[in-house]
């Protein structure tokens, strides 16, 4: 009996053993997947910022200064003296190009730090993750996209480019038809 209760001793300290082996094991995958999965979230940040910075900024910035070569051609060539009153629409379409390209530069510079920004918050939450005790069964809806304020001034600024390009482009149309039509 004496070698049965401490043979039943012997297998509960196994299987506490076991248990807490399968624990470790456990806690290390999901770090594995929690780690991976902090990997997929900030590469996708970063080549979002390097997309952002390599198509739309380049197109805006491109088409409002050709909208401001093609109008100082424009009145240099076509229109060499044109309506006075017309002048005025041809400044303040300039006015608005030129607010265009700042406006495009301060969106980029704006997603540059929003882009930080986001890392720096994955990396809190990434951290605050790893060394909790509590487990999430499912990593990858753990890792939240929380939005931060630069990137709400991307979208600002790259809404006043927009329409400050548009607005722009509309009046050196007008321009060019008050100089062309009515001259």
């Amino acid at each position: 009996m004496l070698r049965k209760k401490a043979q039943g001793g012997l297998d509960s300290s196994m299987s506490d053993l076991a248990i807490s082996c399968v624990t470790t094991m456990d806690n290390e995958q999901y770090k594995n997947k929690l780690y991976a999965e902090y990997l997929k979230e900030r590469e996708k940040l970063h080549d979002a910022s390097l997309e952002t910075a390599g198509r739309y900024d380049r197109a805006v910035l491109t088409i409002s200064t050709g909208a401001l070569a093609v109008s100082i051609v424009f009145i240099e060539k076509i229109a060499p003296q044109p309506m006075k009153y017309s002048v005025v629409v041809l400044v303040l379409a300039w006015f608005l190009l030129l607010s265009c390209v700042v406006f495009q530069l301060l969106a980029l510079s704006a997603s540059q730090l929003a882009t930080r920004k986001q890392i720096s918050l994955l990396d809190a939450q990434y951290q605050e993750l790893m060394y909790s005790d509590e487990q999430m069964s499912d990593v990858s809806g753990v890792i939240a996209t929380e939005e931060n304020r630069f990137s709400k001034n991307v979208a600002l600024h790259n809404t006043v480019s927009l329409w400050s390009l548009v607005l722009g482009i509309i009046l050196i149309m007008v321009f060019s038809a008050v100089n062309i039509l009515f001259k």
